[in-house]
């Protein structure tokens, strides 16, 4: 798989690009800016929430710190990627992230190329449920991708499988243990992802982990749900490590 097959897939040319969802936005996030980067372009990763400081192998350099752009410029001159945090969390790894506020500052100020934010957390589970808080978007964002794993089809209602699943259980009146089919997969990602972002932003929904002929019907299934909503503009499906991805529906 190209950097340039990867960026036309999930960036189509957009510069504030924000991760929300579970099943896999860090390493989507890194790839993404690893593809960037491999096309002598300049990006910056970052978060609204939390992430795991990341490796040099990731990036190159972490900046802490409401710090002026020009800092930022000189970083991004020396690696050509750069990841941002507000401060790093003590004894946990984590990095705590940036103020919606900051980072729009930072994209007003041009000084990237492309801005990638992770901008939800899922605690690892490839379905998530969010309070009222959350995703932390930037208003300004112009494309967000909604992630989410291809194991949570058929897998059950619980803290396995879902981030709070008492609030899905809640929102959607079904019970502790109902097997989530593609139909309530769909709804979750419609009436509690979708809702809640930018109305400007151009929507992607990312349905990952499809390995095996059976997860790819599971993933097609939801993928057709999905694309009923005209706010979607694309759907891809596949799996980033195996390096197979595949655009179901393009806009």
């Amino acid at each position: 798989m190209t950097a340039e097959l990867l960026l036309e897939l999930f960036m189509s040319g957009h510069r504030f690009v924000h991760l929300v969802g579970g099943g896999g936005k860090t390493t989507l996030m890194f790839a993404l800016a690893r593809a960037h980067v491999d096309r002598g372009r300049t990006v910056i990763t970052t978060t609204t929430t939390r992430i795991l400081r990341p490796g040099p192998h990731l990036s190159p350099e972490v900046i802490t710190g409401e710090v002026e752009p020009a800092v930022v410029r000189a970083a991004l001159a020396r690696h050509g990627l750069v990841t941002l945090a507000l401060s790093e969390e003590p004894g946990t790894g984590k990095l705590l992230g940036h103020a919606p506020e900051y980072l729009a500052a930072i994209h007003a100020a041009r000084i990237a190329d492309a801005i990638l934010v992770e901008a939800d957390g899922s605690a690892g589970r490839p379905l998530k449920a969010h309070r009222d808080h959350e995703p932390v978007v930037c208003p300004e964002a112009d494309r967000v991708i909604v992630v989410t794993g291809c194991d949570a089809i058929g897998a059950v209602l619980s803290d396995a499988s879902v981030h709070r699943p008492e609030i899905v259980a809640e929102r959607f009146d079904v019970p502790p243990g109902t097997i989530l089919d593609a139909a309530l997969v769909a709804r979750v990602l419609l009436e509690d992802h979708l809702a809640r972002l930018p109305s400007g932003a151009a929507v992607t929904f990312f349905i990952s982990r499809v390995t095996g002929e059976a997860r790819r019907l599971a993933a097609t299934d939801l993928a057709a749900r999905l694309a009923r909503d005209g706010r979607v503009a694309r759907i891809v499906l596949g799996d980033l490590a195996a390096g197979r991805l595949e655009c179901w529906r393009s806009g």
